[in-house]
């Protein structure tokens, strides 16, 4: 989709929204409109092959929906570097690394992707439902009700 087609299918998004935000994407160069898929990794069968092992978006990418990206990551480093400290055996390392760290980030994975089809619910009754919801409960759900 080219620039100028990119900022149509905004003003055309953004129509019924409220100021400013017809006028900034007026204001904005087509050019400096992007338009990006936001997808999330398919499960590898393992991230480890011989002595190198996958962390972060590289083992799991997930779509942004919980802010979880950067978390996992830190979660994956600190569970490598504890399966790797005082170890000779490198690849048992790695084996427990991914053993330790798959579950959990399968589940992550899967709570974002869920909790984000409950947030882009395109029919009307459903999204007036889930709006109605959130604010009657001021957020107190928390991402596990939602996602159940």
């Amino acid at each position: 989709m080219s620039g100028p087609e990119r900022k149509q299918r905004a003003l055309d998004l953004f129509r019924a929204w409220h100021a400013p935000i017809d006028d900034v994407v007026r204001a904005t160069e087509p050019a400096a409109i992007l338009h990006d898929d936001v997808r999330e990794l398919v499960d590898p069968p393992s991230w480890v092959q011989g002595r190198v092992a996958l962390l972060g978006d590289a083992a799991h990418a997930m779509t942004p929906n919980l802010g979880q990206g950067g978390c996992m990551a830190i979660e994956d480093a600190l569970v490598l570097t504890r399966c790797l400290r005082g170890t000779t055996d490198v690849a048992q390392a790695l084996d427990q690394y991914w053993r330790e760290r798959h579950q959990r980030a399968a589940d992550v994975v899967r709570d974002s992707r869920r909790f984000g089809s409950f947030g882009q619910l395109e029919n009307p009754l459903l999204c007036a439902l889930r709006d109605r919801i959130t604010i009657a409960t001021k957020g107190r759900w928390g991402r596990e009700t939602v996602i159940r």
